[in-house]
């Protein structure tokens, strides 16, 4: 196995770029395992060794794909629209935008998301690479709430719960998986509970 190369010219970079690209398309379309580097370089439109050049194994792509794909400028736009209130600040619109950001990630990257949870199940190093994901989402979230002086102790580890609340928001939004429950009814019981354990010590 030829030895593993960080591409310098743009030639080369965009070579790596399109594994990367046909990786991940792959990875979400038809699972991790079902997934072989013929099918990668085919999709690339690159031969097998110029593969190996860039990558050591598919595990090695699998992480290159989802790095990419968790730090690429869609998601942190997203991020970005958490801090980003020109009008007044309010809990409650604070809240909409955290139960809309998590929305579109869902809507629009399902299926990435479930095959990187289904492979960080499986695998340690995947699991150990990318258990910051909602790290990063709640991480965002409370800078943005301590920027709106929301401040009590224990931030982080409150906004965890919080967090669960918030995803379970986003998902019955989107999927409306169960048909006894109403989602108005369950957002406004949901605001209830985080505002009264957040704004608690406020006063």
């Amino acid at each position: 196995m030829p030895d593993i190369r960080t591409p310098q010219q743009t030639r080369s970079i965009e070579k790596k770029d399109r594994i990367i690209k046909a990786g991940f398309e792959l990875f979400c379309e038809q699972g991790y395992y079902r997934t072989t580097t013929t099918q990668i370089c085919r999709r690339a439109g690159i031969s097998t060794g110029a593969l190996y050049s860039y990558f050591k194994d598919k595990k090695d792509i699998f992480i290159a794909a989802f790095t990419d794909f968790l730090e690429g400028e869609y998601f942190n736009r997203l991020l970005a629209a958490l801090s980003d209130f020109s009008e007044q600040f309010s809990i409650d619109s604070f809240l909409d935008e955290c139960v809309h950001v998590l929305t579109e990630i869902y809507l629009n990257s399902y299926a990435a998301l479930t095959e990187l949870a289904n492979m960080q199940l499986e695998d340690q190093k995947i699991m150990d690479k990318f258990s910051r994901f909602e790290d990063i989402f709640m991480a965002a979230v409370v800078d943005a709430l301590a920027a709106h002086s929301i401040k009590t102790d224990n931030l982080p580890e409150k906004y965890y719960l919080v967090y669960i609340l918030i995803e379970t928001l986003a998902q019955e939004k989107l999927f409306h998986n169960h048909n006894t429950v109403d989602y108005e009814t369950l957002k406004a019981e949901a605001y209830r509970i985080i505002k009264g354990y957040l704004l608690l010590e406020q006063g």
